[in-house]
C-alpha cells in the first residue's frame, strides 16, 4: 500500500508539470457504469478543476447501498498524445445508505485517476479507477478494484 501511494504521488508530481489546457466544455450530465451505477453531473469550476455530483446504487465488499457523492477532479491535457484527451486526479466522498445493514448510513472516501475523451459531438467519455475506503456499521472496508465508464451529454 505504501508503494502504491508513493507511485501515485510521484506520477502526480510528474504530470502536474505537464502543459495544462483542459476543459473543452462547461458542464455535462450522464451515466457512470460500473460500481456504483450512477447518474453523474460534472461542472467545471475553473479551467482545469471540476466538481462531479454522483447519485447511484452499488455494492462494496458484500454491502449493497444507495449513495450520494461529490468529487473534486484536477484535469490535465494530453493533447500531445491525442487531441481532446485528458487525464485527471481527484478526491471525493459519498454518503452511503446500506440495504445490507437495514438502512445504516456510512461514509465512503475515494480517490480518482482517469482518462476523459471529448468527442466532436456533444459527448464526453471517461474511464477511471476509484479506490475507496468505506466506513459503515463499525467496519472499514478497503476497495481498490472498482472503476467506472462514464458517458455524459455535454451541456456546454
Amino acid at each position: 500500500m505504501k508503494y502504491t501511494f508513493s507511485l501515485i504521488l510521484v506520477l502526480s508530481l510528474f504530470f502536474s508539470l505537464s502543459d495544462i489546457q483542459a476543459q473543452s466544455y462547461d458542464s455535462a450530465i450522464g451515466l457512470r457504469l460500473g460500481n456504483p451505477n450512477a447518474l453523474s453531473y460534472k461542472k467545471y469550476i475553473g479551467r482545469e478543476l471540476a466538481l462531479e455530483g454522483i447519485v447511484g446504487r452499488g455494492s462494496y465488499s458484500n454491502v449493497i447501498d444507495v449513495n450520494v457523492g461529490l468529487a473534486l477532479q484536477q484535469h490535465f491535457s494530453l493533447d500531445a498524445v491525442m487531441s481532446d484527451l485528458e487525464w485527471y486526479l481527484g478526491i471525493g466522498g459519498t454518503a452511503n445508505f446500506s440495504e445490507t445493514y437495514n438502512g445504516t448510513a456510512g461514509i465512503n472516501t475515494q480517490g480518482y485517476i482517469g482518462l476523459q475523451y471529448n468527442l466532436n459531438i456533444p459527448i464526453s467519455i471517461t474511464l477511471d479507477w476509484i479506490p475507496s475506503l468505506l466506513f459503515i456499521n463499525s467496519q472499514r472496508l478497503l476497495n481498490v478494484g472498482y472503476g467506472n465508464l462514464a458517458i455524459r451529454y455535454v451541456l456546454r
